[in-house]
């Protein structure tokens, strides 16, 4: 149980070391003496921390990927929402969607959007 635990904590040291920079050999050599391990149990647990770092290196990859496509069509709803191009909830949206804050409106210039300049920020329901 003991063993365990250290490995444990060597695996969670070797991986900071890790993301400090810190090479193999001295990671081998300091985790022995620090957790009282032998060699091979401090080597693997430095090798487990190192795979735990690439498949976190990646999944930050492929999870970029997913948001840039949940990005898009969510833009592609937000505009294409309703049935009416001139309701305000197009506006709104397309205002959120364009980088515009909220609660200060600003006209949309696009042939697609055909709200007045006078018109506000305010959410609406489509029928």
């Amino acid at each position: 149980m003991t063993e365990m635990r250290l490995f444990c904590v060597c695996q969670r040291w070797a991986f900071n070391r890790l993301l400090e920079g810190v090479s193999r050999y001295e990671i081998k050599k300091v985790g022995q003496e620090l957790f009282g391990l032998n060699s091979r149990h401090t080597d693997d647990a430095r090798l487990r921390a190192q795979a735990l770092l690439d498949s976190q290196k990646d999944l930050l990859g492929l999870e970029t990927e997913e948001t840039e496509k949940k990005l898009g069509s969510a833009r592609h709803q937000a505009i294409n929402s309703c049935n009416r191009p001139s309701t305000f909830k197009i506006f709104g949206l397309s205002h959120i969607v364009q980088g515009y804050p909220p609660d200060k409106p600003t006209s949309v210039r696009s042939p697609m959007f055909r709200v007045p300049l006078s018109a506000s920020f305010r959410p609406h329901r489509c029928r």
